[in-house]
């Protein structure tokens, strides 16, 4: 990680970008553009924002994440011992890689989901799949339940479930989603908000001229590759003000950012599931490949996935 750090700072250098590492506390509305005020006492004037504060993990009503047995993915990775067991609250992308990652290293995992079913924004079938690889592999998935408490101890800790049956754990992960993080006052102006979530166009602009929000504080598809495009985007149409041209810049169209999540067996995806192309298009027809029938997939012993292909049935 500090090499990879050591190497952004490095292209920052070489292209003379000033870096400063103080957090911004305050923005204020100026004639000659916007201050930002750091907590070190220093400041900066700029004409342009960019906002990218990013998200935290979310918690539960009267949950408290303390890092020590109820952890969120941050506090997960600094784990210096394996626990025998561990709880995953939420079936969600994070929940099922980390969930993954613990059993094959030997944890007794048990996932538990408030939806009728893992990863629930992807395709119903690959989610069944999903599930069914997981038992298979030892964790075990409920689902339709939710926590309303966790009772902690110092060596266990006791999730008390909505359908009045408890279970045990030594670690619980908290994995119910990430909510946008924005905690700097504003002078001068409001920026237009919606649960937390900073407001954009296809350009990235928000609602205040000069100030463009990107990444997963505008909650859009909250993935490290859509906050890279959206700060591209976001650059390039500043650059275009600065010279006083007009670029002609198509904003992004987020169904046809490719999804992944890297469980195992891995699942991946780009537009819409089956059940979303039916309500958009109607008639659809629907492809299908197992790897089974891949000499590859049984070269590497992997033929329990497969292939699948929605797309709209031409009208004659």
């Amino acid at each position: 990680m500090a090499s990879l750090i050591g190497g952004i700072e490095h292209i920052m250098r070489k292209r003379k970008i000033p870096v400063l590492y103080s957090a911004a506390t305050a923005i204020s509305k100026t004639e000659d553009g916007y201050k930002v005020e750091m907590a070190d006492g220093s400041s900066a004037l700029a004409k342009y924002l960019i906002l990218a504060t990013g998200s935290t993990s979310k918690s539960l009503p009267g949950i408290e994440i303390d890092e020590k047995n109820i952890l969120s993915s941050t506090g997960i990775l600094q784990l210096d011992t394996l626990p025998e067991s561990m709880a995953v609250v939420g079936g969600g992308v994070i929940g099922c890689e980390f969930a993954s990652i613990f059993a094959t290293l030997g944890v007794e995992v048990t996932i538990i989901e408030f939806l009728p079913r893992l990863i629930a924004l992807e395709d119903e079938e690959i989610s069944k799949r999903l599930a069914l690889a997981f038992k298979k592999s030892g964790i075990k998935v409920l689902t339709k339940v939710g926590v309303e408490s966790i009772e902690s101890h110092e060596d266990k800790q006791v999730l008390h479930l909505s359908n009045e049956s408890s279970i045990e754990a030594e670690k619980v992960l908290l994995s119910v989603g990430r909510v946008p993080v924005f905690e700097i006052e504003t002078n001068g102006f409001e920026l237009s908000r919606e649960r937390g979530a900073v407001l954009i166009d296809d350009m990235m602009r928000t609602n205040v001229d000069g100030i463009y929000a990107i990444g997963d504080l505008t909650a859009k598809l909250q993935l490290a590759h859509t906050a890279s495009k959206q700060g591209l985007l976001a650059v390039e149409h500043i650059s275009g003000h600065i010279r006083g041209e007009a670029k002609a810049l198509r904003g992004l169209n987020y169904i046809n950012i490719p999804r992944c999540t890297f469980s195992y067996p891995e699942v991946a995806s780009v537009g819409y599931t089956e059940t979303e192309a039916k309500d958009k298009f109607g008639e659809i027809i629907v492809g299908k490949f197992p790897f089974a029938a891949s000499g590859k997939a049984m070269a590497m012993s992997a033929t329990q996935g497969f292939v699948k292909n929605n797309r709209q049935k031409r009208q004659r």
